[in-house]
């Protein structure tokens, strides 16, 4: 018996950090970016789909905690990151 986590993950500030103001949404597992769905000075609210990993031939939604304002972009598609690695900073 065990408890599904769902179809998608929810990032942000608890899950992420703060730099001089910033905060980070980072990825909650290891896969490769398989799409951006907001860019550099997009308005976001929580629960909204910022990335989307791909892992063991999955897509996994990552969503915002809360809302945002996207700073920069950290990665791009097909690149691989890893649990933690931050994925775009927002204010």
């Amino acid at each position: 018996m065990g408890a599904s986590a769902g179809p998608a993950y929810r990032a942000g500030a608890a899950r992420g950090g703060e730099c001089s103001g910033m905060k980070t949404i980072t990825s909650t597992m290891a896969g490769t970016v398989l799409r951006l769905t907001a860019k550099s000075g997009d308005v976001f609210q929580g629960g909204q789909e910022v990335v989307v990993l791909e892992s063991m031939k999955m897509e996994i939604p990552v969503e915002a905690a809360e809302r945002g304002t996207v700073v920069e972009v950290k990665v791009n598609p097909g690149d691989f990151v890893n649990e933690g690695d931050v994925l775009l900073t927002y204010e």
